[in-house]
């Protein structure tokens, strides 16, 4: 009866652990998963141009992916902040695109949600303004679970990557926002 007690422990014991390790298991996120969450979002980035940053894991085997944010990076790349749909799943976490064959273009989403190319080598000046003070832009406001895209009056002039102060063309209420294009800024709230 003891020997039968004890195989019987042994049984549960190894039948837990297994579990409890499906459970836990860690499944990879890949480039493809990546490259397809991006084409999504409106920037067309294949596999092959995705860089991870070592392993990426997820709860599930196929976590639904999502692009937080975009930003060009000096070296002809885009650093790309990725969620996963239920935060759950995976934590946030940033790929490396790099653009395409010539380095020149890569399709992404403008403030309306539609691609549209970014150049590496900009047409502006790095010394003139993108945006200039009065003119109207578009101030995206990125929350936790939230993105509210509001229509803005620049009240200073703004290089790309400078932080400005814009007034609500509505209700006058003062952000600050970086310059990110000619026609939006980027804050936080």
């Amino acid at each position: 009866m003891v020997k039968r007690g004890r195989r019987l422990y042994w049984t549960l014991f190894a039948v837990v652990g297994i579990a409890s390790r499906a459970l836990a298991a860690n499944f990879p996120i890949t480039a493809e998963q990546v490259s397809a969450a991006t084409v999504r979002s409106g920037l067309h980035a294949t596999a092959a141009q995705i860089t991870l940053p070592g392993s990426i894991v997820s709860t599930t085997k196929t976590p639904v992916l999502r692009v937080e944010s975009i930003r060009r990076m000096a070296d002809h790349s885009m650093a790309v902040r990725m969620e996963c749909g239920d935060a759950s799943e995976c934590l946030p976490f940033y790929v490396k695109i790099q653009l395409d064959e010539n380095g020149e273009k890569a399709a992404v989403p403008n403030s309306m949600g539609q691609p549209h190319l970014v150049e590496t080598e900009p047409r502006f000046s790095q010394r003139a303004p993108l945006i200039r003070a009065g003119e109207q832009v578009t101030l995206e406001l990125d929350g936790e679970h939230v993105r509210i895209c509001v229509p803005v009056i620049s009240i200073e002039n703004g290089r790309l990557g400078e932080k400005i102060r814009v007034r609500g063309a509505t209700n006058h209420q003062i952000y600050r926002a970086e310059v990110t294009d000619p026609a939006t800024l980027k804050g936080r709230f």
